[in-house]
């Protein structure tokens, strides 16, 4: 994200924080306006450290993986109920990336094998955390779920 950018968000915030100031005005008492207002402009100062935070970060490796993840909700929408049935999708993704990591350091494969398996594990990976529902079962959806498509 550059400067400009992060400038533009910043000035949204700051617009938003005004309109809803206006909206306000003569419609509260005065204690709940400035309560309200000091919670607003918490909230626009909290959310323009966030922008900062994100746009010093080093997110562009993350893309692929999120295109990677759409990919993959699109084609098998359907998803393991259970962490086992679930984790073991991540597990065989992480499996195939070791394959190609081998493969790339002994054999003469190739850097793109290696960096695909990586972003569809990572993509799997969210996936997991996604779905996650906190249950301790070990039922699955295995009869909507197709183990051998990733």
């Amino acid at each position: 994200m550059n400067e400009n950018l992060l400038n533009t968000e910043i000035d949204k915030l700051d617009e938003l924080y005004e309109g809803l100031k206006d909206c306000i005005y003569g419609e509260m008492p005065v204690g709940k306006m400035n309560k309200a207002l000091g919670l607003l402009v918490k909230i626009r100062d909290q959310s323009a450290t966030n922008i900062q935070r994100l746009a010093a970060m080093d997110v562009g490796p993350v893309y692929p993986i999120l295109e990677e993840l759409e990919r993959a909700e699109t084609k098998h929408p359907a998803w393991p109920s259970d962490p086992i049935h679930a984790a073991a999708v991540v597990q065989e993704e992480c499996g195939e990336m070791v394959k190609a990591a081998v493969q790339y350091v002994y054999e003469g494969g190739e850097e793109k094998a290696l960096l695909a398996e990586a972003v569809q594990t990572g993509a799997m990976a969210i996936r997991f955390l996604k779905n996650f529902n906190g249950r301790k079962t070990t039922r699955s959806v295995t009869d909507e779920f197709d183990c051998s498509a990733t």
